[in-house]
């Protein structure tokens, strides 16, 4: 997560590239194997007659998945501005663009979310706390490090002029 903070306003970005990447190739891989399932490949003919359609099917989910990690882990932009007395939140994804922006007064705080992961261990994300117990979540990856969530989270908590929740 990036942090850029000027007197007026403090941005944090959210992207994630890893996941960007790993679409990429993921579509990449779904279309190489469409293309030999189309007759690209030059073993072809020697090819079993159940594996052609067998890879032409299995084709479309993996270039499904490459593109859903778009979709799914859009870039997030936060911005809290003192001028303006809000904080907006920006989610561009690959197709669209989402924006939500909160006065400061319906802000409760910046914080992490723990979630278990599969292992049992704690993994955390940063999220907005508002006054109605509603959470906006401002990035799509869990970290398995509260020390740097919490750090981002008290930065824009000082920044907003806000405490820290215990």
């Amino acid at each position: 997560m990036r942090i850029k903070q000027t007197s007026e306003s403090l941005s944090l970005r959210y992207a994630p590239v890893g996941m960007w990447i790993l679409g990429v190739f993921l579509a990449v891989v779904g279309v190489i194997i469409l293309y030999g399932s189309l007759a690209g490949f030059v073993n072809l003919p020697a090819t079993s007659t159940w594996l052609k359609p067998a890879f032409f099917i299995m084709s479309f989910p993996v270039m499904w998945m490459g593109f859903r990690m778009f979709v799914w882990h859009p870039l997030l932009t936060t911005t809290i501005s003192r001028r303006l007395q809000n904080v907006t939140v920006v989610r561009n994804s690959f197709y669209k663009k989402h924006e939500d922006s909160f006065n400061f007064n319906q802000i409760r705080s910046f914080g992490a979310k723990e979630t278990i992961d599969n292992d049992g261990q704690p993994d955390w994300r940063l999220e907005l706390r508002l006054q109605n117990n509603t959470t906006v979540i401002l990035s799509t990856i869990y970290e398995p490090s509260h020390q740097k969530i919490d750090k981002v989270a008290a930065t824009a908590n000082d920044f907003l002029r806000k405490t820290m929740p215990k």
